[in-house]
């Protein structure tokens, strides 16, 4: 069986299909012998080929579970960054099937929360691929979590799935610090309660499989006490993604929740695009508000959305929470900050993507 690197950047296997987690080393899966350049008619293979291989299934990466980022198109597999923009994936969420561009064009809610809409792979695990939505379902409106979720938590967490180091509700922080306007800032300590809420009604009727996964946040909240806490998606149909996963994707090997924000592009706070499509990460920022300012390909978005909420808490700041923002950041902002939305993440097994 031949594997065959397209343009050292994408790979296509024929057959079985082998990737992410599961592989477990270059050496140990493919050899010289296995693998053509798709782009030479000698089809011989030197060394640059190999390392190349060896590069991307790095076990040894501290980005290595997430950083295989992958979009399956008729039975090829492309990797990179710049390849998912150029690659979406069509799904129905309501059939539960995959769709085409024909399909979706003709969805009168293809920016809205049914049908055929359009998704961009990331990552994939023992579910299946893990794709984000190319607009948020709710654009806008939405803390992270607001005084009043919070306050109600001990009767919210059961049903969205949230538990809490030591099985203990963290004390009430929320009006520790105050925002600009003078209000509260909010407080991270229970979790990302109302944007989990918004996330399950934008999604409720969406016709896919029980998802098997969760993601913890342990932080240390600045006031003096460890705090953390857990999000069990069993009874979801749709994820956040992390600011973890968005790293992952960026491939900023430096930073950490704990750190400052940085533009996708360039990972300071100085150097970004200014021209519409110019990001190799438009795709996680496509339709925010005036993101083509900042490199995004698309915005048909008419609300003051200015970003949409990741699943993860600033560590060391319990005031603050990670977002995706419309000028190409991965970013942070205060917990009960509105200009935000929810953009959803579904995992679908590869077979029907195929």
């Amino acid at each position: 069986m031949k594997k065959r690197i397209l343009e050292d950047v994408s790979l296509m296997m024929l057959g079985a299909v082998l990737f992410g987690t599961a592989l477990v080393g270059a050496q140990e899966l493919l050899s010289s012998s296995d693998v053509v350049y798709s782009n030479t008619d000698s089809g011989s293979v030197n060394d640059t080929v190999q390392g190349a291989l060896d590069d991307l299934y790095d076990r040894t990466s501290a980005l290595a579970p997430l950083y295989k980022n992958i979009v399956i198109v008729d039975n090829t597999i492309y990797y990179g960054t710049e390849e998912i923009g150029k690659h979406p994936i069509y799904f129905d969420v309501t059939t539960g099937e995959k769709c085409n561009v024909n399909d979706y064009e003709g969805n009168e809610d293809k920016l809205g929360k049914s049908g055929c809409m359009k998704f961009y792979a990331y990552s994939e695990n023992s579910d299946g691929v893990n794709m984000i939505l190319d607009h948020s379902t709710t654009e806008s409106g939405i803390a992270w979590a607001s005084k009043e979720d919070y306050q109600a938590a001990e009767s919210k967490i059961t049903d969205l799935g949230i538990t809490y180091l030591n099985n203990q509700i963290p004390n009430d922080n929320y009006d520790i610090k105050k925002n600009d306007n003078g209000n509260s800032a909010g407080s991270n300590n229970r979790g990302p309660l109302t944007v989990l809420e918004q996330l399950k009604k934008d999604t409720k009727d969406w016709n896919l499989d029980e998802r098997t996964d969760s993601y913890t946040a342990t932080t240390s909240n600045g006031v003096g006490e460890a705090s953390g806490y857990k999000i069990n998606y069993s009874t979801y149909k749709a994820k956040l993604i992390s600011a973890e996963e968005v790293n992952s994707i960026a491939r900023n090997a430096d930073w950490t929740p704990s750190k400052v924000w940085y533009y996708l592009d360039s990972f300071n706070q100085t150097n970004h695009p200014t021209t519409k499509g110019a990001s190799a990460y438009a795709w996680l920022y496509d339709n925010l508000t005036n993101c083509e300012n900042s490199g995004c390909s698309q915005n048909t978005n008419t609300d003051s959305a200015y970003g949409y909420w990741t699943s993860t808490a600033r560590d060391g700041d319990s005031s603050i929470t990670w977002a995706v923002h419309a000028d190409g950041t991965l970013g942070h902002t205060y917990v009960s900050n509105t200009y935000r939305g929810v953009r959803p993440v579904i995992t679908i097994s590869k077979d029907k993507l195929q």
